[in-house]
């Protein structure tokens, strides 16, 4: 099994083009992340698109090649997916997670049980099939940094990696947005966050 992490890619559909620059200026570089399942296909929750779905082998290699310098590989020798594959097909076509994957980026606790966004549902399969508990709520960089230190052996207790990552989110309170990104933020969360100009 793999995780991958996608930095922002600048020929993306403009929906998706949106969500992925707002996440990766909050959360940075990373804007998605998806599980490569043992047999091959990939499984995650995309904006633009239906949700959650399984994209399959030839599909994600032809992705990964052609905007390679966008993914970041990160192999898990630990994870095997048998166990997984009954939460993917009950999960599979839920909706994206709009509110959930812009609050994981806030540090803020608010996402819909019915639907997954990217990093929630990648962490959720490796969770599974790994035993490792993993927050919902990080975004994919925070993800990324979650299983780094796992892989690193950097800690023998996961509450020390969310901390890290948790100091992470409160360095980026102060960000770089435009107007119309704010406004598009602000209606996906409900006005319920204020961010500075």
């Amino acid at each position: 099994m793999k995780l991958l992490l996608m930095k922002p890619i600048l020929d993306a559909p403009p929906v998706q083009r949106i969500v992925e620059n707002l996440i990766a200026k909050v959360c940075g570089p990373y804007c998605h992340a998806e599980v490569i399942l043992d047999d091959g296909r990939s499984y995650s929750s995309v904006a633009g698109e239906r949700g959650v779905r399984f994209l399959s082998a030839e599909d994600i290699n032809s992705e990964l090649a052609r905007h390679a310098d966008y993914w970041t590989v990160v192999p898990l020798p630990w994870a095997t997916t048998d166990r997984a594959y009954q939460f993917c097909e009950q999960e599979n076509g839920a909706r994206y997670d709009y509110r959930g994957a812009f609050s994981s980026g806030f540090g803020l606790a608010r996402q819909d049980p019915d639907k997954w966004f990217c990093s929630e549902i990648s962490g959720r399969v490796i969770s599974i099939v790994s035993g490792i508990h993993i927050p919902d709520l990080l975004c994919p960089t925070s993800l990324g940094t979650w299983i780094e230190g796992i892989l690193d052996g950097e800690t023998d207790d996961s509450l020390e990696t969310y901390e890290r990552v948790q100091r992470v989110k409160r360095l980026t309170k102060s960000i770089d947005l435009t107007m119309e990104e704010k406004n598009y933020l602000g209606d996906l969360l409900g006005n319920q966050i204020t961010m500075s100009v």
